[in-house]
Order: C-alpha cells, then sequence, then structure tokens
C-alpha cells in the first residue's frame, strides 16, 4: 500500500489529523490491521520504534505483512479466538488486554493493548491498536473478579487511553453509587448483595456499550461516557436497576462530571468531581444525580468544614448567642428571647444558621452546637443574675435529632444545676418537622420535660405537614 492510501485510511479513521498526525504525536505506537486477514495497514513511527524496527516497511517485511506475526508464538491462538469473538458480536465492546510482542531482535516485549473494531466507508473492517508500554512486572489487566469489569487501576489506564484516541469527543465521567448499600447487605445478605452488584454491571454493559466502565470499589461504579444523550442513558440506567432488583430496591445515586477542553482535569480528578456531586444528593429522595459545578464543589467543601470543624467552633467561641427579643401584640410589652446561633469564622466569615445547621443535621452533629447553646444561655444566665439583671426567659430550638444523639434532656437539667438556674426562664421550642418522626417517642420527651417544668414550644407550625389533628397527641404551652 502507498505512502499516500495509508495517509487516506488514517485519515478516514482519526477524525482530527492534525492532532493525531497520522498516529505520530500520541504517546502511543498505532496499528491498524485488516480484521479478515491480518493484513497490516498502518503502523506509526512510535509502534515500529517500540519493537525495534527501522520503519514500516522493515516491519512488514520481518513479519510478513501479518499482525498475527507480531505476537508471540504462545499467545497467536488466544489472539485469534478473542479477535474472532469481537468480529462476531454486535456492536463489539473495545478489547482490553495485556500483550507481548516480537522484538526485531528476537525478544518480547509486554505492552497494553487496547483494541477497536472499526467499519470503514467502503464495508471494510479493520482493527485500530493503541499499545502502551507497560512495566514488566505487570501481569495481567486489572479487573474486578466479582462483575467482569474493570476495577480502579485498569479503569484509569484504559480510560486515559480511550481519551486519547476520540480527542474530538465530548465525554463525561459518570460516577454511581448504591444508596445505603451496607443496609442492604445486612438485611438480605452478602450473596444477594454480590448478586446485586453483578446486576448492576450487567446493566451499565447494556446501557453504556463500548466504552471503558469500572467497579471502583464496594458499591461505587464509574463509567467513561459520550456526553450526548448521557441523561436519558443515565434515566435508564437507574430505571433498569430499580426494575431488575425486584421486591429487594436497589437506588442508585449518580455524580456527572464533562470534561471540557476548555477545563482540562486529571482523569482521576475528574471522578473525584463527579464522586463529590453525589454529596449534594446523599439525602435528597426526589433527586438521584447530580451535575458536578464549582458552586457544588464549594457548597460540598463548605458542608465538610463545618463538620470538621463545629467542635473547634464551639470552643473557640466562634458560635455566637444572638437574642431576638419576644414580643407580646397584645400589650406590645417584651415576653422573653429567643436564642439563634450564629458563626463567625475565620475562614468563610459570617455564617447565618442556614450555612451550617442542616449541614450539622445531616452530619448528625447538631447535639454539638445545641448543647453549646444550651450552656452558652445558661452561663450568660447567671451572669446577669450576678449583675442584679432581672432575668427573662429565653427559648432554645432543639432538633428531633438531640434526642437520638444524646441525653438532651438530661444536659438541660445538668446546665439549669451547674448555673443555678430556675427552670421557668428556659423555654423549649421543638420544630414542627420534629413530631412527624417517631411520634411515641416525641410525645415521651414532651411529657419528661412538662413533669420537670420547662415550657414547650411548637416552633414554625403551619410550614411542614402538620395539622390540627396532629396536635390532639401532643401537650405545647405555645404555638
Amino acid at each position: 500500500m502507498a505512502n499516500e492510501d495509508y495517509s487516506n485510511l488514517v485519515k478516514e479513521i482519526f477524525s482530527d489529523v492534525q492532532q493525531l498526525n497520522l498516529g505520530s504525536s500520541l504517546p502511543c505506537g498505532i496499528l491498524v490491521f485488516d480484521a479478515e486477514d491480518y493484513q497490516i495497514l498502518f503502523a506509526s513511527k512510535l509502534y515500529t520504534d517500540m519493537l525495534g524496527y527501522a520503519s514500516m516497511q522493515d516491519m512488514l517485511e520481518c513479519s510478513a505483512g501479518s499482525a498475527l506475526n507480531l505476537v508471540v508464538q504462545e499467545e497467536r491462538d488466544k489472539l485469534e479466538k478473542r479477535i474472532s469473538q469481537q468480529l462476531n458480536t454486535e456492536n463489539a465492546e473495545p478489547f482490553y488486554e495485556l500483550v507481548r510482542l516480537v522484538e526485531k531482535n528476537g525478544q518480547s516485549r509486554n505492552v497494553r493493548n487496547y483494541r477497536n473494531l472499526i467499519t470503514l466507508k467502503n464495508g471494510r473492517r479493520v482493527f485500530v491498536e493503541y499499545i502502551f508500554e507497560i512495566r514488566d512486572n505487570e501481569a495481567q489487566i486489572n479487573m474486578d473478579q466479582l462483575t467482569g469489569l474493570l476495577d480502579m487501576t485498569g479503569f484509569f489506564n484504559v480510560a486515559s487511553h480511550y481519551l486519547l484516541s476520540h480527542p474530538e469527543g465530548r465525554f463525561s465521567v459518570v460516577y454511581f453509587d448504591v444508596d445505603k448499600f451496607k443496609v442492604f447487605n445486612d438485611k438480605y445478605g452478602f450473596n444477594q448483595g454480590n448478586n446485586s452488584l453483578v446486576m448492576i454491571a450487567t446493566t451499565m454493559t447494556e446501557v453504556f456499550p463500548r466504552v471503558p466502565k469500572s467497579r471502583f470499589a464496594a458499591d461505587n461504579f464509574v463509567v467513561l461516557a459520550e456526553s450526548q444523550h448521557i441523561l436519558e442513558k443515565i434515566d435508564s440506567m437507574h430505571r433498569l436497576v430499580k426494575e431488575r432488583s425486584g421486591s429487594r430496591p436497589i437506588e442508585l445515586k449518580c455524580g456527572i462530571y464533562k470534561i471540557t477542553k476548555d477545563s482540562p482535569v486529571l482523569l482521576n480528578e475528574a471522578c473525584d468531581n463527579a464522586k463529590l456531586a453525589i454529596e449534594g444528593i446523599k439525602d435528597n429522595y426526589e433527586n438521584y444525580f447530580a451535575v458536578y459545578t464549582d458552586k457544588l464543589k464549594t457548597l460540598i467543601e463548605l458542608r465538610k468544614y463545618i463538620s470538621d470543624n463545629i467542635r473547634t467552633a464551639c470552643k473557640n467561641g466562634w458560635i455566637k448567642v444572638y437574642y431576638q427579643p419576644i414580643i407580646r401584640i397584645s400589650s406590645k410589652t417584651l415576653a422573653g428571647y429567643e436564642a439563634l446561633a450564629r458563626w463567625v469564622d475565620p475562614v468563610y466569615g459570617f455564617l447565618a444558621p442556614s450555612d451550617f445547621v442542616s449541614n450539622l443535621e445531616k452530619a448528625h452533629l447538631i447535639h454539638v452546637l445545641d448543647v453549646y447553646m444550651l450552656r452558652e444561655i445558661c452561663r450568660h444566665a447567671r451572669e446577669m443574675l450576678d449583675n442584679g439583671r432581672i432575668l427573662s426567659p429565653i427559648s432554645l430550638n432543639l432538633s428531633r435529632l438531640d434526642f437520638a444523639y444524646c441525653d438532651i434532656i438530661s444536659e438541660i437539667e445538668n446546665a439549669i444545676a451547674e448555673y443555678d438556674l430556675p427552670r421557668w426562664f428556659l423555654h423549649i421550642e421543638i420544630t414542627e418537622s420534629a413530631i412527624s418522626n417517631d411520634q411515641e417517642t416525641m410525645v415521651s420527651n414532651i411529657v419528661r420535660l412538662h413533669s420537670l417544668g420547662y415550657s414547650v414550644w411548637m416552633d414554625d407550625f403551619g410550614s411542614g405537614y402538620s395539622s390540627l389533628n396532629v396536635l390532639k397527641d401532643y401537650v405545647f404551652d405555645v404555638i
């Protein structure tokens, strides 16, 4: 085949000729050969250099023009079987493997091979192989033994090669996480958990054919997918997994990171960002996917900062107690104060409750804040009394999680006793959302507070799902 024919062939296979420079600028060797008779049609300079040939013509003469002869003798039967499998499979996936090639001097060389079947415009089918050098002690392609997908290391290798071989493609990293998989395993057993993971892998191969896919670890799956129609594919993946899990439902959460030329990142960073996107919807039962954005990253970083530093903030006094007056409408006189938390942070500056309260609840750390607020309120009240000032009632808002993650009533009693304060001065506010969860426990807690002499208020009535009918089961002093 003349050089001009080689160039035309490669131009047809590769969409970006200028970038590929007919394969010479990619950090891998490229070989193109006929799918039927293994006739070598093109080899890049890096490919021939890797095997010690002076030129492509030199390689053609030494190998009798056959790609099969470039492989060590003992691996040729295996290679022919794999090629036959690709040829006879509709929409065959690219094949990833380690293979030993024969150098011109007769020595063997271990390489990582990414082989893709392509049909040209004239109907001719050819294989395009991308050959990457590897360490001599790397024995086998990194595969997950349970699902047959690539493992994390294998994914990074293969996906990197895939991106290099598709320079004009628009791709996204899609990260799947099985929601509450530990709970699933505890309920249905380890074997059923494994069966579900295999089902997810099979479904992923069906929905995302011909692109690199991986089981990273445990219940985490990653795919490098074309960005076009990505949301439709994710919807199909989510729907099929839910349908196929039957009476033992599996819920997938999905994070998406779109790879762009304007803001290139390393592949591992793209995976981290896709995983980060899931963090924004972990406790959101309405959304099962999220697309990574810089704004989302900022919010998630703040969430982590809040949970990592809440105890430090309490210890160092970054949490400030603000007192908002409560006015009687009838007489326009002072009825007391509501204690509000504000976080004045050395890094983020002033943080409103909307910046940290819900994040602390999600991290199951809200009791740390509320116990701190309780003790600060009592300390301030003691100072007022010691300075001869009149004490007004103070209301403290508690989360329902306070009753789950600490003995908040004992904490209240201990603070009141330590600062020698009357119980009437502390009003306990419980939000409407708290009574909608575990009604029996909340009724018991309210009864216990009343028995100790505390006034219990309902806060934000009407903002959620409560009705007057629900209130009949509770005894509140103020609504």
